[in-house]
């Protein structure tokens, strides 16, 4: 299933953000959580009744695009 594996993308890169972030490198952490983002939209996109927390995530971070 294409959109879980957008999610288990996503997924990766957000776990590889809160370690980044956890070593205060907030830059890099910055560009991980944004890259888990665009994967989580394109999941979104594909199964939009699927991933309500990663909805919520993207929301409460002023990641959500206008069109999801």
């Amino acid at each position: 299933d294409l959109a879980q594996s957008y999610n288990n993308i996503a997924v990766i890169y957000h776990y590889q953000a809160v370690k980044a972030s956890e070593k205060q490198n907030l830059e890099v952490s910055k560009e991980l959580f944004d890259k888990a983002a665009e994967y989580w939209r394109q999941a979104l996109k594909l199964a939009p009744d699927n991933y309500a927390g990663v909805r919520n995530w993207l929301k409460i971070t002023g990641r959500l695009e206008d069109s999801d």
